[in-house]
């Protein structure tokens, strides 16, 4: 079976990330037969993988979410928001059990209970108003079978605890020839949920083993279950001929459960009046705080220690104290907070990544080549054994490692190229997330996407997600207004938020665009001398692009009160934390009344990157050819000072001239007698002239974003290790002339 997960999780995880997608455009139209068609065949793919896996009580949710839309399709319910919202806690679900496959090999302990009552949430609207749902004979008392199965068993019944549960009566009787028709009956009533007891009896009294057909089956099966007879009807669904269901009981619970006894109810009705009561803003956090503790510790006196970690888990979240109670309360006792898996554990499967089979054969055609240059290698080692001459040998050698330089390049673009993911998955994760932060903030938001074709590596891909993630709730939070406010200003009620993506050269740009408000400079001025982040009179100075920037500043918000969305002044300063992280840059355009754009600029790949290497006093430094427009030698005269500047003509054009060596800090850029070395290169879309010691050559290399305590360094877009060992620092031209 292990061989068979990893395929498994990898296909689960693509149909979940299709059914989110389909769902939200199904809730915006709720007639796409196209989109029914498709959610549908995508429960029904999942419930056969999970029944080949058998893993029962996934299969029996998704046979469930599978008739919710074959019903659906059929017109016999219409795909309202609530059934969408049962569909997406389907989804939900599903995550989490792949989770635990992925880091366990199996499904979690509670998977039983919590796949009934999620097909009971799918069933439910199937089921209600429909009079068939009890059992036709029940006003003219128990079959027989019913009531010798009730009398065997009445010591397991135990005492009704509420209504919640009912208790169902099944006799399963499966066909003579049932295994050649490829039914399994053991694996039938191995998915009952909560059975109470199951007898399993002769059809007819066994005869001599010599003359018994091993082949057909003489068996009955009588079991009394405490769920709904709807959930029992939907197991037996494809044996519904073999099966007689009866309702024998209602209002049977399931004994005492693990709820709060009459001590920790107690003690948390107290603590949320101490909540409700009026204090100070000062000890608010430490009211709460005190609060949670007494909860915690009143849970696991009543033995609810699961309840406890879940309540601790919400506040360390960030949850308000009342919700993180909820929270707590709300969730049955053996389910732990999700964790995230990891990416390889002990029992686990290793993660995949599909490969387009064109790469693959490029790939193979490369390693040909190489294998047939280090053959021509082996050639000229031969050579200089048999003693061939100097001249003979160093052009044979030249001529193998530029082949050898050239194969190795592209080997290496090809391999990372089979890295490269598009990034339509990472956008089909966003609709739910912004769906549920606009409807909790009382907004209406068009989400629309573009360029999901866009390919990024697979590490920036995964890391993407909590940077837009970040962002797009920053957009919806404080970019967008309220629908009436946007209406007085003659917009749409509905607001606009657009992520796209588009590939340049090396990089990958991805936007978030909104149709807000904009972001207020002088607002942001006022807020940062309030905050004490500025002097009033350094704030007051602030050109608006440099008080724009302010929103990356640790700390910084421009929400009123701290909310479980933001308050705190970690969005953005994570986000750009993270941009650095990568290699890569965020960038802002905001334009007040209108909207604002978000963009981050990240590495596409760890590809070969163009350097040209050059000197600056003792050090040497790497510019990526990318921003490289020209490279020569200019004459002292030709450099012009301009007030504090200096500036150059170039191409019947005047540039601005810097000092790369000034700029970093080194000694060097002082011509004995002879020219500057002057490096053209592009920055914010204009050139702009690096005056440096020398320039030592061209080369390509494997840039690594900086990490560590050097991640996020201003001006460096990573390194690289040179031929001799040494470290070569590479820099971001646009940064170091910002």
């Amino acid at each position: 079976m292990k061989e068979l997960l990893e395929p498994f999780l990898a296909e689960a995880r693509e149909l979940l990330e299709s059914a989110g997608e389909d769902l939200l455009a199904l809730e915006r139209n709720p007639q796409d037969a196209a989109r029914i068609e498709n959610l549908f065949r995508i429960f029904h793919t999942l419930k056969g993988s999970a029944a080949i896996l058998d893993l029962a009580p996934m299969t029996g949710a998704m046979h469930a979410a599978e008739d919710l839309l074959a019903a659906i399709r059929a017109r016999e319910v219409s795909a309202s928001e609530d059934l969408v919202e049962a569909c997406l806690q389907a989804m939900d679900q599903v995550e989490i059990w792949l989770a635990a496959i992925e880091t366990t090999g199996g499904l979690p302990p509670d998977a039983q209970e919590s796949g009934t009552a999620l097909a009971r949430l799918l069933r439910e609207p199937l089921t209600s108003g429909r009079s068939d749902a009890k059992d036709a004979a029940a006003g003219e008392g128990l079959p027989g079978w019913a009531e010798a199965l009730l009398v065997r068993h009445a010591a397991a019944l135990g005492k009704p605890a509420d209504g919640s549960t009912s208790l169902v009566a099944a006799k399963y009787s499966p066909a003579r020839d049932c295994f050649l028709n490829g039914d399994d009956p053991l694996g039938i009533v191995g998915r009952i949920p909560d059975p109470v007891a199951v007898d399993v009896l002769p059809v007819e009294p066994w005869g001599r083993l010599a003359e018994m057909d091993p082949f057909a089956c003489n068996l009955t099966v009588e079991i009394l279950a405490r769920c709904s007879r709807e959930d029992l009807a939907a197991i037996f669904r494809l044996v519904s001929d073999q099966v007689e269901l009866v309702e024998v009981e209602a209002g049977i619970g399931r004994g005492p459960g693990k709820e709060p006894g009459t001590l920790a109810a107690a003690v948390i009705a107290e603590q949320r009046a101490v909540l409700a009561a009026p204090h100070a803003s000062a000890l608010r956090q430490g009211v709460e705080d005190s609060v949670l503790a007494a909860v915690a510790n009143a849970l696991e006196h009543e033995g609810l220690s699961g309840r406890a970690k879940r309540l601790r888990a919400a506040r360390a979240e960030g949850m308000a104290a009342d919700a993180a109670i909820d929270a707590a309360l709300s969730e049955p006792e053996d389910v732990e907070p999700a964790q995230a898996p990891a990416v390889q554990e002990p029992g686990g499967v290793a993660r995949t990544l599909r490969v387009d089979v064109g790469r693959l054969d490029t790939l193979a055609g490369l390693v040909s080549e190489l294998t047939v240059a280090r053959n021509g290698l082996a050639h000229v080692v031969a050579q200089a054994g048999a003693g061939a001459g100097a001249d003979t040998m160093l052009r044979a050698l030249r001529e193998n490692e530029a082949n050898i330089g050239r194969l190795t390049g592209e080997l290496h673009r090809a391999v990372m190229s089979m890295r490269l993911v598009p990034l339509a998955g990472v956008f089909r994760r966003f609709g739910r997330p912004v769906r549920e932060t606009a409807a909790q903030l009382g907004k209406e938001v068009d989400f629309i996407t573009s360029g999901g074709e866009a390919e990024a590596d697979r590490a920036v891909a995964e890391a993407l997600f909590e940077l837009l993630l970040h962002v797009l709730r920053n957009a919806i939070d404080h970019g967008l207004e309220a629908p009436e406010l946007r209406v007085q200003a003659g917009k749409p009620a509905c607001g606009r938020i657009v992520l796209s993506a588009r590939p340049l050269r090396d990089r990958v740009v991805l936007e978030v665009s909104d149709d807000g408000r904009g972001i207020d400079p002088a607002v942001i001025r006022q807020l940062a001398a309030l905050r004490g982040l500025l002097d009033p009179e350094q704030a007051a100075a602030m050109t608006d692009s440099e008080a724009i920037d302010l929103i990356f500043a640790p700390g910084f918000s421009t929400a009123s009160s701290v909310t479980d969305l933001s308050g705190r002044g970690v969005g953005m300063d994570a986000v750009r934390a993270g941009a650095q992280r990568l290699g890569g840059r965020v960038e802002v355009e905001s334009t007040l009344g209108r909207g604002t754009t978000v963009r981050l600029v990240l590495p596409q790949t760890m590809a070969l990157t163009p350097l040209l290497a050059v000197r600056c006093g003792h050090e040497t430094f790497g510019l990526p050819m990318e921003n490289v427009l020209a490279f020569q030698r200019v004459a002292p005269a030709r450099i012009i000072p301009v007030k504090s500047a200096r500036a150059v003509a170039w191409r019947d054009r005047t540039i601005p001239v810097v000092s790369l060596p000034e700029r970093m800090g080194t000694d060097g850029e002082a011509p004995e007698g002879g020219d500057f070395e002057l490096v053209v290169v592009r920055a914010g879309g204009e050139p702009v002239g690096l005056l440096v010691d020398g320039v030592i050559g061209r080369m390509e290399a494997v840039v690594r974003p900086l990490g560590g305590v050097f991640a996020g360094l201003p001006g460096v877009f990573g390194t690289t290790v040179l031929g001799d060992g040494r470290v070569l620092l590479v820099l971001d031209p646009e940064e170091i002339l910002q």
